[in-house]
């Protein structure tokens, strides 16, 4: 099935409506989580360090098969991960870092976010995170990942204002392919959660455990 996508606006009366649906599937899920019926940690359960590192391992060597998996995810993946850990940062934001935010001093890249959600109109002290090389674990290493995403992409000529990752929604493609490296790691090896509980919040929370 080809899906195509136009710019249509919908009327004030459409808006309405679905706002009004989306605040009613939210009271669903929390009824349920106040019911005991859906985990109250479900995609959002933190994750171990050997987990994170099971992680990267199979998204560094994913290897095409057939139609499920390109080259293109696994580089864009991997680099994702090892950021998103590093950074202690919502996908969505790790998903909005442009190359301009991109910078290097000493021996560290430093990454800065003109605004977060904690601070909408970009008028806190520092918005610089700072992020290392781990040359011992090449897996988990971000400046690695990145190094090799950034190489194997060809951007073209005009690049000063490209997103790091390229896409609209790089939060939702990400999604995707966590779910299906999830779904390759034995059940045996533990991620210090249950595949259910775990989401593309758990870098975040699994970096202060």
């Amino acid at each position: 099935m080809v899906v195509q996508r136009k710019k249509i606006k919908f009327n004030e009366e459409c808006d309405i409506w679905l706002d009004e649906f989306i605040k009613g599937y939210k009271k669903i899920i929390a009824d349920k989580k106040a019911r005991g019926v859906m985990s109250t940690k479900e995609g959002k359960s933190p994750i171990s360090f050997l987990g994170y590192c099971e992680i990267c391992r199979v998204m560094m060597s994913l290897q095409p098969e057939k139609r499920k998996y390109t080259w293109a995810e696994s580089l864009f993946a991997w680099s994702f991960m090892t950021l998103s850990w590093n950074l202690v940062s919502r996908a969505n934001s790790v998903g909005n870092v442009m190359l301009q935010h991109v910078d290097w001093k000493e021996d560290s890249m430093i990454i800065t976010f003109p605004k977060h959600k904690g601070d909408q109109t970009g008028e806190g002290l520092s918005n610089d995170k700072h992020v290392y090389a781990n040359p011992l674990m090449p897996e988990i290493c971000p400046i690695l990942a990145l190094a090799v995403l950034v190489f194997s992409i060809h951007r073209g000529t005009e690049i000063r204002q490209q997103q790091l990752f390229l896409g609209k929604d790089s939060e939702s493609r990400f999604s995707r392919v966590f779910r299906t490296v999830l779904s390759l790691i034995p059940p045996s090896i533990d991620l210090g959660a249950t595949k259910r509980d775990i989401g593309t919040h758990s870098n975040r929370k699994g970096f202060m455990m």
